[in-house]
């Protein structure tokens, strides 16, 4: 399992370990088993800010059993049991449960099963869930750049795997959080979810937990904070789109956008007059626009011979990650520019780009058709302009 997503639920958050003035409960304790780890010291910690803090410790017996038994009892928290810094799994529990955990040496934390506790069986299959698609994308990728740029046959049906793929991923993630909102695992969830498009699941999700952890309420705090400063930007952003509608006006002509392309070759935007064009804006640090990516590989294929062009502006300051990111994602056309300046460029300033992936649609004249469409909704238009 990647260990990046077991630090999700941890970075940046205070999380208390006992309750305070909580008498002992002599009838709780975390028991489990670590094969191949007798005689070891064993670890009970919970995280001050992303610092392990030590709770407990015990000697394991010959065969690896443990039994940490209880002095306080224990608030709804995410916890970690390790030997090492690289040896750890982590629970997502309290009291009121009985974990009994299971694990194997090397790599217990891709080695471990845990019963009597729910909200850990329900981290888990997040994180095995979620580790099986990054898996499944990366070998779609890795394929997808072996592939040769003229099999457009093959490319497309390699862009709809990825991109039925992350639906399937995003039905998962959303049906989670729609069904276990109150559960510490649906914080980990929200980790890969789009906070604009998904708000109304954060939401649901400090609503649900807030009553759970009134004990300790500063992560669900700071999870109201972050909903509170989105819901600002996105306050925000529709003023933008007011301000971008009137300064982007349909039928008005594109301003002229003059940048070197990977090689240091100077591309015009006007140099695809006679075609629609798709403005893009993205860049290879933008999770939303690499996702975005196989559906426009997707429509260029489809439409490119009905005379369909893009125009990639990129918001990158590092000129090898953003090359890097145009052969990993199979961005075969050759209007690729950037003055590598990231939000400092040029183009974005003068299209008034405050967020990325932002699309400008042009006609064969270049003026302007449509501002921010994306997914659907630019397939759909480009089905209307040149034909399904």
């Amino acid at each position: 399992m990647k260990r990046i997503f077991l630090k999700f639920a941890l970075a940046g958050l205070v999380l208390s370990g006992c309750g305070s003035g909580n008498s002992a409960d002599p009838g709780y304790s975390i028991d489990g088993i670590i094969r191949g780890a007798a005689n070891q010291t064993l670890y009970l910690e919970f995280f001050d800010g992303t610092t392990p803090v030590s709770l407990d410790s015990l000697t394991l017996s010959k065969t690896g059993e443990f039994t940490f038994k209880m002095k306080e009892k224990l608030a709804l928290n995410f916890y970690r049991i390790s030997l090492s810094a690289q040896e750890y799994f982590i629970l997502a529990t309290d009291s009121t449960e009985t974990p009994y955990i299971e694990a194997d040496l090397p790599d217990m934390l891709r080695n471990y099963a845990v019963t009597g506790s729910p909200e850990t069986s329900l981290l888990l299959d997040f994180y095995r869930t979620s580790d099986a698609y990054e898996d499944k994308m990366l070998q779609l990728r890795d394929q997808r750049e072996v592939l040769e740029k003229s099999d457009t046959a093959a490319l497309n049906a390699l862009n709809k795997k990825i991109i039925t793929g992350q639906a399937e991923y995003q039905d998962y993630l959303q049906n989670f959080v729609d069904m276990h909102s109150s559960s510490l695992a649906a914080l980990a969830v929200l980790s890969k979810l789009d906070i604009q498009k998904d708000i109304a699941r954060f939401k649901a999700v400090e609503t649900g937990l807030r009553p759970r952890m009134k004990a300790h309420p500063f992560f669900v705090d700071r999870l109201a904070i972050q909903i509170q400063g989105i819901e600002q930007q996105l306050a925000q952003q529709k003023a933008q789109e007011a301000q971008e509608a009137k300064a982007l006006k349909g039928g008005d002509a594109a301003p002229e956008i003059t940048m070197n392309n990977p090689e240091g070759t100077p591309m015009s935007l006007s140099a695809l007059r006679g075609k629609v064009v798709l403005l893009d804006f993205w860049a290879s640090w933008c999770r939303p626009c690499r996702a975005e990516n196989p559906r426009i590989v997707q429509l260029y294929n489809k439409y490119k011979n009905k005379g369909f062009d893009i125009f990639s502006v990129s918001l990158d300051q590092n000129q090898q990650k953003w090359k890097n990111a145009i052969a990993q994602d199979g961005l075969i056309w050759n209007n690729h520019v950037s003055d590598l300046a990231g939000w400092r460029s040029a183009a974005a300033a003068l299209y008034g780009v405050r967020s990325i992936p932002f699309t400008v649609l042009l006609d064969r004249y270049g003026n302007i058709i449509a501002t921010r469409l994306t997914g659907e909704k630019l397939e759909a238009k480009l089905a209307e302009i040149l034909g399904s």
